[in-house]
């Protein structure tokens, strides 16, 4: 059995091409991580880089040990190492502002129009 951070990223590289901007995204994520019962929140509010650069509003997955989940940064801020990406503890230099917390997920028949996956078979994909 994968670990969850393992899971999470497992999750993260399924959905990295999925045609979704942030929002779409996280709640692509949080469906998956509901399934696992894997306890998380999805964030709302902006992020903000220490070089000026902001995305907000902004959308990313908030795992109860402070992981951050978030691979659609990128998209807005450009594709440098200065913007997050992956799952990772947040760092100095790039601000999670939270306002407030998005609450829903997708159905398994949402989940796939806007992925282009099956859920069970992302699922699958965390088990050897």
């Amino acid at each position: 059995m994968k670990t969850q951070f393992e899971q999470c990223e497992a999750i993260l590289r399924a959905l990295e091409e999925a045609p979704m901007e942030c929002d779409g995204t996280s709640r692509a994520v949080s469906t998956c991580l509901t399934a696992l019962q894997i306890e998380h929140v999805i964030a709302v509010g902006a992020l903000r880089l220490d070089d000026g650069r902001e995305c907000k509003p902004h959308f990313w997955v908030r795992l109860s040990d402070g992981h951050v989940l978030d691979i659609r940064a990128r998209m807005w801020l450009g594709q440098d190492a200065k913007v997050p990406h992956g799952i990772f503890m947040p760092q100095p230099g790039a601000q999670y502002l939270q306002v407030g917390v998005d609450t829903m997920n997708f159905s398994p028949g949402l989940f796939q129009i806007m992925t282009g996956m099956k859920l069970d078979d992302v699922l699958c994909l965390l088990y050897p």
